[in-house]
């Protein structure tokens, strides 16, 4: 295998016998490329996780890496040299466990890439792909996909088959749609297709049983599929800067939810279900169309932020009250004329900001809260 086109490669081989393992380390103190600590003899596979932590990397001129040790390299680093083009040979790499072409100028990825049967992380985010091969659903090992900042304006079918993805990075690029097939990455934890021009998300999202984190803000979503509420271990929802009308009642059944992001929509009310996210700690609903906040909210006993401020709400509800955790409330640029005097109970509050309402006086149940910095 030819790898003499790339300048400098970052490798760590999994087994070498002490022959070569001598010659590896010469070869690298005599052209002045020292390794920044001692190449690992050998490892298990358990071990593989502390390998960047303790940063155990061999920095050699590509030259200089003998033959015998190419089908031994678990990880290949090849970012940021302004490459256009991955060579088919790289599928000989089959021990490869982490590759990282990332920053380049790649248009396409070989399809043989998919026989890097033990890739584990694949890093190709800052290029210009326009598509991914098929064969990336051979990669049955992959846990973690980085493709975000490419233009991307759909993923394959395939994808489908990435049963051990635990991380899928796929923002700011241009998908209009994902497949259903999506809906098989039953392991995800974390999915990110935030500032895409997704129209709508496919109701087999809600077979992502695993799934803790669900970034699609900054598309175009009208609205968010039922199916969500199958997301139970869900932990954080952001949905802001998109043109959803309403959130699903099926949202309350989340209720392991911490964060909610629906900034920058066109909400005109929330679901009294919401009241049901009891872990619920910041909830963003600025930036709506918000004439009320449903009398439920004082259920979310755990909120520390509430912000919603750019609505036009005329009144806060007197449960707000119960909210004994909530350290932050912005109500900015609203119409509110009167603030319940409940607010008095928040006795964790530290910021309160009614900013360019019309009020014209506070209760002075508020004024008695410790520390609080109130903008009226």
């Amino acid at each position: 295998m030819n790898l003499l086109n790339y300048d400098i490669l970052h490798v760590i081989c999994e087994y070498c016998d002490q022959k070569h393992l001598k010659k590896f380390v010469t070869l690298s103190k005599k052209h002045h490329q020292v390794a920044k600590y001692s190449l690992i003899y050998k490892f298990e596979e358990s071990e593989l996780s502390y390998i960047k932590k303790y940063h155990y990397k061999i920095h050699l001129k590509t030259n200089l890496i003998p033959v015998t040790f190419h089908q031994q390299i678990v990880i290949l680093d090849l970012s940021f040299y302004k490459l256009t083009s991955l060579s088919d040979s790289i599928g000989q790499l089959t021990q490869l466990r982490e590759l990282s072409a990332s920053g380049n100028q790649l248009t396409s990825l070989p399809d043989s890439i998919g026989q890097l049967t033990q890739l584990q992380i694949l890093s190709v985010e800052h290029n210009q792909l326009t598509s991914l091969p098929d064969s990336i659903g051979q990669l049955t090992q992959l846990q973690i996909l980085y493709v975000y900042y490419n233009k991307l304006t759909t993923l394959p079918e395939s994808i489908g088959q990435l049963t051990q993805l635990r991380e899928l990075y796929v923002y700011r690029d241009q998908l209009t749609s994902l497949p259903d097939s999506i809906g098989q990455l039953t392991q995800l934890q974390r999915l990110n297709i935030s500032d895409n021009q997704l129209t709508s998300l496919p109701d087999s999202i809600g077979q992502f049983a695993q799934l803790q984190e669900l970034n699609v803000s900054d598309n175009q979503l009208t609205s968010l599929p039922d199916s969500i509420e199958q997301l139970t271990q869900l932990q954080k929802l952001n949905a802001l800067a998109n043109q959803l009308t309403y959130l699903p009642d099926s949202i309350g059944q989340l209720t392991q939810l911490r964060e909610l992001h629906v900034k920058h929509n066109k909400l005109t009310s929330l679901p009294n279900s919401i009241g049901q996210l009891t872990q619920l700690q910041i909830l963003f609903v600025g930036d709506n169309q918000l004439t009320s906040l449903p009398d439920s909210i004082g259920r979310l006993t755990q909120l520390q932020i509430l912000h919603a401020h750019y609505n036009q709400l005329t009144s806060l509800p007197d449960s707000i009250g119960r909210l004994t955790q909530l350290r932050e409330l912005e109500a900015h640029y609203n119409q509110l004329t009167t603030l319940p005097d409940s607010i008095g109970q928040l006795t964790q509050l530290r910021e309160l900001d009614v900013y360019r309402n019309q009020l014209t006086s506070l209760p002075e149940s508020v004024r008695s809260i410790k520390n609080i910095r109130i903008c009226e």
